[in-house]
């Protein structure tokens, strides 16, 4: 079969999710889609789990392929294993602990072909187990280095499909943290043009287990190294390719420093503070004044200085928690007054 999209996977103990991952890929309308799933080495019932949903979807068994790392060797490196063995028209990345809509790669696919474009996004639902936020792309979609840069393009890989030759031409890095920021600057940069499909397609999930959530506190150090090796790989890329002024690193700087923010929050430890302060320090007087960093961001650092950071973001999740409720009730209701008058 030709395949009009390749879907990779990488699979690392994900076996409480993997379940619900695997059946929202095969139960997509689209039918030339390949499937390859990378097993990094897990250490728990992931492929089994697997397996036995494949048995639900007979149709899918040739077009899907199982690869088995011999040693664990982190997502970068398995991303790139599922790219060698893939064969579609367009690559797509998803993550193991996350799910899609039915029609996502069709409506994606779909789009790119109707405005010969190199690549194709949708919306997406951000859960992160208190709220569930719509996250859209603007329009025009900045999907370049500059709207990269602003932040106004989200840097994420697993709602967008891309042109196979792009795909194939991109690096990988050898740094699991950040590391789909590599990859999307370099899919942004190599993409002539991007459509864009207005529908939340895409249910991005936290995963309080994944390896990027879970951390002991020796590996502090580890974690921001790897952070700070994946911002210089953007960083030599884009001065490379599209040379700027550093102050047009600003925002990116700053997503850099946050990334300690959540670990404060779980860990109570303070010396994940003192990181965020220490990390690119010369945004710390620069971010209150600068128009590109916006209002949110600017009160969480001043929360972060006055040491209520955590504080602040528990009322946050709260707010959030009420809102969304309100938001799915509201939604409930008018889809039950639908239903009364259509009868």
């Amino acid at each position: 079969m030709s395949y009009k999209v390749s879907v990779i996977v990488p699979v690392h103990n994900v076996a409480p999710y993997i379940e619900r991952c695997s059946r929202s890929l095969f139960g997509q309308t689209l039918e030339e889609i390949q499937y390859i799933f990378v097993d990094d080495h897990s250490e728990d019932e992931s492929v089994a789990v697997l397996e036995r949903v494949l048995d639900d979807y007979p149709q899918r068994r040739q077009h899907t392929v199982i690869l088995q790392l011999r040693e664990g060797k982190g997502t970068p490196a398995a991303r790139k294993a599922g790219q060698d063995h893939a064969e579609g028209e367009f690559f797509s990345h998803c993550d193991s602990d996350d799910y899609v809509e039915p029609g996502m790669y069709e409506s994606l696919y779909n789009a790119a072909c109707r405005e010969g474009a190199d690549s194709a996004m949708c919306d997406f639902w951000q859960d992160n187990g208190h709220f569930r936020r719509l996250r859209k792309h603007e329009d025009p979609v900045p999907d370049n280095l500059d709207g990269f840069l602003s932040g106004k393009a989200w840097p994420y890989i697993w709602c967008r499909i891309v042109r196979a030759d792009i795909c194939r031409r991109m690096e990988f890095s050898t740094a699991i943290y950040l590391e789909d920021w590599y990859m999307s600057v370099q899919m942004s940069y190599y993409s002539r043009s991007a459509a864009v499909v207005h529908e939340p397609m895409y249910h991005y999930c936290f995963n309080p287990h994944s390896v990027t959530h879970t951390i002991e506190h020796a590996d502090l150090q580890k974690k921001l190294d790897e952070c700070l090796f994946n911002y210089q790989l953007v960083h030599d890329f884009i001065m490379r390719h599209h040379p700027v002024d550093e102050d047009a690193f600003l925002v990116k700087k700053l997503s850099v420093k946050e990334k300690c923010l959540p670990f404060w929050v779980g860990t109570g430890d303070r010396r994940w503070r003192k990181a965020y302060l220490d990390t690119f320090p010369e945004v710390n007087h620069k971010l209150l004044f600068s128009s590109r960093v916006p209002r949110e961001r600017k009160t969480e650092y001043l929360a972060v200085v006055m040491g209520c950071y955590p504080l602040m973001n528990r009322l946050r999740n709260v707010y959030r928690e009420i809102l969304g409720r309100t938001v799915l009730e509201g939604m409930e209701e008018r889809s039950g007054d639908m239903c009364k008058r259509t009868k």
